[in-house]
Parts: C-alpha cells; sequence; structure tokens
C-alpha cells in the first residue's frame, strides 16, 4: 500500500461520520457481548439476537479508538496500514463494504495536483474533538 494511502487512512480513523446505521434483513443470532443498538420501536444496549426488519447503528468512532483493535489510537501511525498489519476488518469510515469511498480518490488527486500548507501543526490529542452526529473540533 502507497504511503499516501495509509496516510489517509490514518487519518481516516477520525471519520467524519462517526456513525453509522444499517438495515438488518434477516434474524442475526448469537452477538451477546457486543454493544449493538438496534431501533425497532425502542433503543436496547445489549441484546444476543438482531431481528429483520430492525436497523443497527455502529459507533465508527468507538471502533476505531478501541485499543484492542488499534494499538495506540491516539498517535499518527500510516504503518499500522502496512499489509502484514492490515486491520481492514476493524476500519470502515464511510461503511463496510469491498469499495473504496469516492472521496479517497478525490483527496488523493488534490494532493497530488496542489500544494497543501499546514500553518500550525498540532497532534492528535490537542485537536479535542465532539462527538455528535459528525465529527467536529470543539473550538
Amino acid at each position: 500500500m502507497k504511503l499516501l494511502e495509509r496516510v489517509i487512512k490514518e487519518t481516516l480513523l477520525f471519520p467524519a461520520g462517526p456513525v453509522t446505521a444499517r438495515k438488518v434483513t434477516q434474524d442475526i443470532k448469537g452477538i451477546s457481548g457486543y454493544k449493538i443498538i438496534t431501533i425497532i420501536f425502542f433503543i436496547v444496549n445489549r441484546i444476543s439476537t438482531l431481528f429483520g426488519r430492525s436497523s443497527a447503528i455502529f459507533f465508527i468512532y468507538n471502533l476505531h479508538h478501541n485499543e484492542k483493535y488499534w494499538p495506540r489510537p491516539l498517535v499518527f501511525d500510516p504503518d499500522r496500514f502496512l499489509p502484514r498489519k492490515n486491520s481492514s476488518s476493524n476500519f470502515f469510515p464511510f461503511s463496510y463494504n469491498r469499495r473504496n469511498c469516492i472521496e479517497m480518490t478525490i483527496i488523493a488527486t488534490l494532493i497530488r495536483k496542489f500544494r497543501i500548507k499546514i500553518d500550525k501543526p498540532i497532534g492528535i490529542v490537542e485537536i479535542g474533538v465532539k462527538l455528535n452526529i459528525t465529527l467536529k473540533p470543539i473550538e
């Protein structure tokens, strides 16, 4: 994997949309131990079955910052996306499917064609974000 693609993926560990939802097409049993919220007519925190025709909400931000899957999640380390370290099953900044997002292609094209300058580089820990429907800086 090229360095630029690894840098973009590392950046996307802070997804702009930290939450996503999917329709459940059939009953899924035996998922106890996972924190999955389903919406039918009410919210349930811990369940053992997802029922078809319900919706499941996935907290991508929490997955991307879980040290079980991403050691040192607040350290900027593009090399965590090297093929030998690939954790693609725990990484989905836009959605979970086999296709890459169009935004990554657009960003890569812009970076190749333009010079991007950062005035005041700061570390991840100093950014401070507010988790809402979208992820944005506190200030």
